[in-house]
């Protein structure tokens, strides 16, 4: 991935993902450039799973934080 791919955020990358997507559903393009299109979709589509597996990560780590909050505020344990 080039530098100006690596510093895109998701929404960039899923639109440019779905500009691939309609790419290679044009008949009309050579194999090569199909094949072109298609490894950019891949790198895109893996930059898209990363992201989304690292949010996912970043959300159950605040909800864990939040119930050992809760269980501590049910103990009467106070984390001040």
């Amino acid at each position: 991935m080039s530098k100006q791919e690596k510093a895109m955020d998701i929404e960039q990358a899923l639109a440019a993902l779905k500009e691939a997507v309609e790419a290679l559903e044009n008949p009309s393009l050579k194999l090569e450039e199909h094949i072109k299109i298609y490894e950019k979709a891949s790198e895109l589509a893996l930059f898209c799973h990363t992201k989304l597996s690292d949010a996912k990560l970043r959300i159950t780590d605040i909800d864990d934080r939040l119930a050992q909050l809760k269980l501590n505020d049910a103990d009467g344990i106070s984390e001040d």
